[in-house]
């Protein structure tokens, strides 16, 4: 359940990881009215950008995420709650040096010895989840057609896009 109005989201599934590396044709979205979310009202959910991180991790498979490069120089603008997130054995390490150092991904997987697969997965993570930021270049932003459910879209694909 993903409440945007509250940036919150609700997951009670534990194959969560699975569910977001599903391909398109075997996920089904549902927009449930306010009504039916009112068991969620007077419950506290996690903050959608663990959400957001979560996905770009487990999408990424090492990949960088479109609208980002090797060749960008990132700085962490402030730190996740990593104890709730999925990590690689150099997270750490990475957004340490992204957050003292701005430096770009290329030079920081030099640097650390962190393979360029493990540095993508981390910088795709924290873009996604509004963490990071390219600055020597303004983000390009991905051209999408409009969805039939573009509310629910908007806010996940805004959310991501840093807006």
């Amino acid at each position: 359940m993903l409440l945007s109005t509250r940036g919150e989201y609700f997951a009670d599934s534990p194959d969560l990881p699975e569910l977001l590396q599903l391909p398109p044709d075997k996920c089904r979205v549902t927009i449930v009215s306010e009504e039916d979310s009112a068991p969620y009202a007077n419950r506290v959910g996690r903050n959608i950008d663990e959400l957001m991180w979560q996905t770009a991790f487990h999408v990424s498979k090492g990949r960088l995420m479109e609208g980002c490069s090797w060749n960008d120089v990132v700085q962490l603008d402030y730190w996740p709650n990593l104890t709730r997130l999925p990590l690689t054995p150099d997270t750490f390490r990475s957004l340490a040096l992204f957050y003292q150092h701005p430096t770009s991904i290329f030079f920081a997987s030099r640097l650390l010895k962190v393979p360029a697969k493990e540095m993508y997965q981390i910088y795709s993570a924290a873009r996604a989840a509004g963490f990071a930021r390219p600055i020597n270049r303004k983000p390009e932003e991905p051209r999408l057609e409009p969805h039939r459910n573009q509310t629910l879209l908007s806010s996940l694909l805004g959310k991501l896009s840093g807006r």
